[in-house]
């Protein structure tokens, strides 16, 4: 009887110390209690509230515990504790880092929820993803998995782990849109769901504040409830980052532990948080955290101190951001943790400038950001240029009349024997102000400095964010830089290594011209390129050669090459100079045809599928016997002509067998029709007959338009047992006036008829191919191969000059084929032509372009 009772109170003791510590949030801070869901003070505040959003979030929840528990640790070995408990510990911090809970509104409790269960969801992967992220066919943001396997030396387990983890937030983003629209419903409003702002916050977590602010609103409405997506983004991150123990490494310190071989049993072993409560009430309402702890490996404890420096980050751009939040948001926070980790048997240094190193080196150094190693010669010849144009610019601003002119040189030096690659050119070079302000400091770029800006040079360089030289550790781990700047006497030399923060500069004085060399080593550069083909080629698509003398040499070979790659080629009789028309733009488009048969004198000439014909007293006739006129209003609407194309079928027996072995008509036709290519007849439809037109699959007594069936077709050589498929289209034909000259455009964007290969350079350096598929393209416009140089200096490459600004890019894209547009009015021979020719470019090409000179935009006004 009495261990009857003893067990009674126990229980009833373990209940109230659950209850008490479910209210204070603790219970979800401590990884040795079991975690349970109806243990979640955030939950039980939800449910308290809005029985509605409760009831849907434990049906998500159900839904996703299972892939949480298991199938993340499946594809994550090497981590710990992605799984559901880490979603409900969060969701503990969460409630502890709340100003006041009692403020938010029942949606923005729901969101906090829901983040904290999915954000991490986008680390399950299914078998299936994991072969198709092997083999190629899922990719995300353009990443390459044989570049990251070749990082992890053939380690596929690491490989996948690292592609997933870097997208994963992107990938829960998707997972709650595509599989939780349904459960996510605002109560009492069936068509009104919240998805949306869900897969944000969690796409968030490892986003900067830019695209939290950028992406998420302050102030919203959903229904009746008001929420700020952005405040809920911040609680997130940090609740996040605070899920940090012995038991759970978080994958941003994970990275920076494993190259070392620390294992997650090391991890454990070594150390230790012994605060369950990290976060702390202060007396004056401001929240602190404290870490409290023990670590006896320096190594990780100085890796956990960086940890700690993104957590500080992590609290100064939570302040920051909602400084200017109204009461119920703002976040008040001592701006530092409180670090009480003891160490044990040896003394910790400040690596405050190692971990900077580390992370610059991880982020701008790796093919991670520039795609390719190889890129890292681009970078470094675009350096050389810009230093190259600089030293033009004052050399001709000084130069006598008899002076011979300044040709820059850029040479590419390779060196078997010796083991260097030089990247030499003769531009300013630099001085040690320049070395130690901008080379060394990595991300202030010179050409953005007063230094350069204040000294009034016109010449806008490439360069634009000072880490492009970080670059060169793609192709080497060891570079040596000597240079000599053009208004000095003293050669500097400067070693670096990939691994070591530190450099050596050495200064002796300048016997040689000025300029700047990069040197390489060979074995490490010539792995970047498939063979010297492809280095040559390299250097003969990316660089304009108009104004430099690029040259390619070859010790070992003995070979010597003049790289020779101009922006004009040799002028067609249909040549157009962008820059007649453009601002800041130039090149040249070659067309491969006579512009004079761009437009059509009624329809004999317009491009149908098949023989066009009109049906009219309820028979067929061809367009091209007709012995009247046709008068094109009756077909022509909203310069669009409609149609339909029949093909004739010749050889019903074929035809069955095709149906027969898809066991579909339809499927049938279509097999036949593209094994055959059958004669086919088009039809011009008056907006009467459109309406009265059938498609699709018609058995021989069936009726194609009102009076002609598919058996009248015999006329034709159609097998009077066959069938036909009947489809309909439009061809959008612009005409001006009641004129009979026709101009054929395709509206949409589609290169369906004919692609372009044309090259985008940015100040002579190429950045990327682009098809000029524009809409409301001239149908019988061809353009060949062409080469586009954007001198502007409103327009600058992304980091990896790899693309541009997409607004920018679609700007210059209409602004050249407004430029093409104009040249076509200005050249074609008939004067109805070009009347007709300046009525499409103002309907459909009309808008005023930044990039089109002011003639051009004043006779679009």
């Amino acid at each position: 009887m009495y261990k009857k009772w003893y067990y009674i109170l126990i229980s009833i003791y373990q209940t109230i110390l659950t209850w008490n510590l479910c209210r204070r949030g603790e219970i979800l801070l401590n990884t040795n209690l079991a975690l349970s869901i109806d243990s979640v003070t955030l939950v039980q505040h939800l449910k308290d509230r809005n029985a509605q959003l409760y009831n849907d979030f434990i049906k998500v929840y159900k839904k996703v515990e299972p892939i949480l528990n298991t199938r993340i640790s499946q594809v994550f070995q090497n981590y710990t504790l992605h799984n559901v408990e880490h979603s409900l510990r969060i969701m503990g911090y969460m409630e502890k880092l709340l100003p006041d809970i009692t403020q938010l509104s029942d949606l923005e409790l729901s969101l906090l929820i829901y983040s904290a269960l999915l954000h991490d969801i986008g680390m399950a992967a299914s078998r299936q993803e994991i072969n198709q992220i092997k083999d190629g066919t899922l990719k995300y943001n353009e990443i390459e998995y044989s570049a990251i396997l070749k990082k992890f030396e053939g380690n596929e387990l690491r490989a996948t782990e690292d592609l997933i983890r870097r997208v994963h937030a992107f990938r829960s983003s998707e997972y709650v849109k595509q599989n939780l629209k349904d459960d996510l419903i605002i109560p009492n409003m069936p068509s009104t769901t919240f998805e949306d702002i869900v897969a944000l916050i969690c796409q968030s977590h490892t986003e900067d504040t830019t695209w939290i602010t950028s992406n998420l609103n302050v102030y919203g409405m959903k229904g009746p409830y008001v929420y700020n997506a952005q405040f809920c983004a911040v609680i997130l991150r940090l609740a996040d980052i605070l899920d940090f123990d012995s038991q759970r490494t978080p994958p941003k310190l994970f990275d920076v532990i494993a190259p070392e071989g620390i294992s997650n049993e090391e991890w454990t072993q070594h150390f230790s948080i012994e605060n369950s409560d990290k976060i702390k009430c202060t007396q004056d309402n401001y929240k602190k955290i404290e870490l409290h702890g023990r670590c006896n490996n320096h190594y990780i404890h100085r890796k956990i101190l960086s940890y700690i420096g993104w957590i500080n980050e992590e609290i100064e751009n939570a302040s920051s951001l909602t400084q200017d939040f109204p009461a119920q948001y703002k976040l008040l926070f001592h701006p530092k943790v409180y670090d009480f980790i003891k160490s044990d048997g040896y003394t910790i240094a400040d690596m405050k400038f190692n971990v900077n190193y580390n992370q610059i080196t991880k982020m701008l150094m790796g093919e991670e950001l520039y795609g390719e190693k190889k890129h890292g010669l681009r970078e470094l010849i675009q350096n050389a240029l810009d230093a190259c144009k600089v030293k033009k610019e004052i050399l001709d601003q000084k130069a006598s009349f008899e002076d011979e002119e300044y040709i820059p040189t850029i040479k590419i030096i390779l060196d078997k024997e010796a083991n260097e690659v030089i990247i030499k050119d003769d531009g300013i070079g630099m001085d040690i102000g320049i070395l130690k302000k901008y080379f060394l400091k990595l991300g202030a770029s010179f050409y953005k400095s007063d230094d350069y800006l204040l000294k009034g040079y016109s010449y806008k360089p490439i360069g634009n964010y000072g880490i492009g030289f970080l670059a060169c550790f793609m192709l080497s781990d060891t570079v040596t830089v000597k240079t000599n700047h053009l208004f000095s006497s003293h050669l500097y030399t400067v070693e670096l290594n990939k691994t070591d923060e530190f450099v050596c500069i050495d200064d002796s004085r300048s016997t040689q011209h000025q300029g700047t060399e990069v040197i390489l080593k060979y074995d490490q550069f010539i792995q970047c390129w498939e063979d010297l083909d492809d280095l040559k080629n390299f250097l003969k698509n990316h660089f304009l050669t108009d104004n430099i003398n690029l040259q390619y040499i070859n010790k070992f070979e003995k070979e010597k090459i003049q790289i020779s790659n101009p922006l004009y080629s040799t002028p067609s009789k249909q040549s157009i100079d962008l820059s007649n028309y453009l601002n800041g733009i130039t090149g040249q488009i070659n067309l491969d045809r006579d512009i004079n048969h761009l437009l059509n004198e009624g329809f004999e000439k317009i491009s149908f599928y098949g023989d066009p014909f009109i049906y009219t007293k309820n028979e067929l006739q061809e367009v091209d016997n007709l012995d009247t006129v046709i008068n094109i209003s009756d077909y022509l609407f909203d310069d669009k002509l409609s149609i339909i194309n029949v093909p004739i079928i010749e050889y019903g027996d074929d035809l069955e067998k095709f149906i027969d072995f898809t066991e579909s008509t339809t499927e049938g036709l279509e097999e036949y029709i593209n094994r055959f290519g059958p004669y086919t007849l088009t039809i011009l439809l008056t907006p009467e007959l459109e309406g009265k037109l059938v498609e699709g699959a018609r058995e021989p007594k069936d009726q194609i338009l009102p009076g002609l069936k598919v058996s009248d077709l015999e006329d034709f050589d159609h097998d009077s047992s066959a069938s036909t498929l009947v489809s309909h289209d439009t061809i959008s034909i612009f005409r001006l006036h009641d004129y009979n000259t026709l101009l054929q455009f395709i509206p949409g964007i589609s290169n369906r008829y004919y692609k372009e290969d044309t090259q985008f350079f940015i100040r002579d350096i190429f950045v990327k191919k682009v098809d000029l598929t524009l809409p409301n393209r001239l149908y019988n416009l061809f353009i060949t191969p062409s080469k586009i140089n954007i001198i502007s200096d409103q327009v600058v490459a992304n980091v990896t000059r790899n693309d541009l600004n997409q607004d920018i890019l679609e700007d210059i894209m209409k602004a050249i084929y407004q430029a093409i547009c104009f040249y076509l009015f200005e050249h074609l021979n008939d004067d109805l032509a070009k009347e007709t020719i300046m009525g499409f470019i103002k309907k459909y090409h009309g808008t005023e372009n930044i990039f089109l000179k002011e003639k051009y935009n004043t006779i679009l006004r």
